[in-house]
């Protein structure tokens, strides 16, 4: 995506917008997948018997599925009444901690880069559980999704969960791939659909009027992204 340094300010290139799910579908088939951050709590359960869960949707589609999180609650809950077994603890930072002997061909880092203390250390750790050849797939919310904006002009209101500590757009990606030893290979945008809160739809159809417009899809809600690590030159 990125080829040398991005030149400031970056000119954005036209990328799709692209349904979260149908393209994550797509990358997971036939592969060992490290699903991180994956109970959604606290609405697993709810999310599971809703059928709305990603990794109980991913379930299947993989080759192997492995899930982590730190939430014991709510990896105990799905277990219990879910019925999902595929659910380790652990932390997203000391990947390699918790795999010292395993690879997975994709990691999937859903959501959660903006929850984590330090990023840096789960793209290091993620690093030494990749499979050679494999990818990290980051989705994360948008600094510039106009959404925010809007939110911030007409209802004066900050729209953000409050447990997120940082907000990435594809320059701070970009950033972070580079001090990790990745490349961005693929970089598209989603939004973020809530089909019962009549805000968000209200928000939606503006924020799909203005994308139309301007022809620009970084204006969406969330960033989907592909890494890939670089492999380390001759020492």
């Amino acid at each position: 995506m990125f080829r040398g340094e991005p030149r400031t300010p970056l000119r954005f290139p036209r990328i799709p917008l692209v349904d979260k799910k149908d393209w994550l579908y797509g990358k997971v088939a036939g592969k060992s997948v490290l699903h991180l951050g994956c109970t959604d709590s606290p609405c697993s359960v709810m999310f599971a018997k809703q059928g709305s869960l990603l990794h109980l949707n991913l379930q299947g589609r993989c080759r192997e599925l492995v899930g982590l999180d730190l939430d014991r609650n709510a990896i105990e809950e799905l277990r219990a009444h879910c019925h999902i077994n595929d659910i380790l603890y652990g932390d997203a930072e000391k990947l390699d901690q918790v795999f010292p002997d395993r690879k997975f061909e994709l990691i999937i880092a859903g959501d959660i880069m903006e929850h984590l203390n330090c990023v840096g250390e789960m793209l290091a750790s993620a690093r030494k559980v990749l499979a050679p050849g494999g990818e990290l797939i980051i989705t994360t919310p948008n600094a510039l999704a106009v959404k925010r904006v809007l939110g911030a002009i007409f209802l004066r209101e900050e729209r953000n969960n409050p447990d997120h500590m940082y907000f990435f757009s594809p320059i701070t990606l970009w950033q972070a791939a580079r001090r990790f030893g990745y490349e961005i290979t693929e970089l598209n945008t989603f939004m973020y659909e809530a089909y019962n809160n009549k805000l968000n739809a209200r928000g939606n159809a503006a924020a799909r009027l203005i994308m139309k417009l301007t022809g620009n899809h970084f204006l969406a809600d969330e960033l989907a992204v592909v890494f890939k690590p670089v492999p380390a030159g001759p020492a």
